[in-house]
């Protein structure tokens, strides 16, 4: 204890106005001069005691949050994770799909309708990419856009549009058919 006490009174005494206090004091011990030297030590101890608190706080809750983390981790591990029976972990045995690409790349074969083949086949080819992207690859609008560059409205007004032929197109084939 004299060491903690020794510390914190050379902590105290590395500020000016500690020292200066202390000096008032020695000079001139009254009453007054030693309340203010209290309330300085007092001050100074309390801000002390505050910063122990926080570091102790600190050390104690990251340890309880690593604790809880794992314990977190071990309970609800992946599926994929685990090991089978045979000691393998499930994520090797998943096949890696990053380099087969989609079988098909366009509207038109796809569409097996001969009317709405005709009419998809009216489109221009950015109408085509847009109309893939967004009712085969399921992407939104403002996915398309990112990967095609342009900006959400435009995207927005050629589906509209793209959509709107291939609707004029059908009413014209079902007419025709008829």
């Amino acid at each position: 204890m004299i060491l903690e006490s020794d510390t914190l009174i050379e902590d105290f005494l590395h500020r000016e106005e500690n020292i200066k206090v202390l000096e008032d004091y020695m000079n001139n011990p009254n009453k007054r001069n030693k309340e203010v030297l209290d309330k300085q030590f007092k001050k100074h101890f309390y801000i002390i005691r505050c910063i122990s608190y926080f570091i102790k706080m600190i050390h104690f809750e990251s340890r309880h949050f690593d604790k809880k983390q794992r314990r977190r981790n071990e309970i609800y591990k992946l599926t994929l994770d685990k090991e089978n029976d045979n000691g393998v972990h499930y994520i090797d045995l998943v096949v890696d799909f990053k380099g087969i690409e989609c079988i098909t790349k366009n509207l038109e074969e796809i569409s097996e309708d001969p009317i709405l083949h005709a009419s998809i086949n009216n489109l221009t080819e950015k109408q085509k990419r847009i109309l893939y992207y967004i009712f085969v690859e399921e992407m939104k609008d403002i996915e398309v856009a990112s990967v095609l560059g342009i900006s959400q409205q435009a995207v927005t007004k050629a589906k509209r549009r793209a959509l709107t032929k291939i609707r004029k197109g059908l009413s014209h084939g079902a007419g025709a058919i008829s």
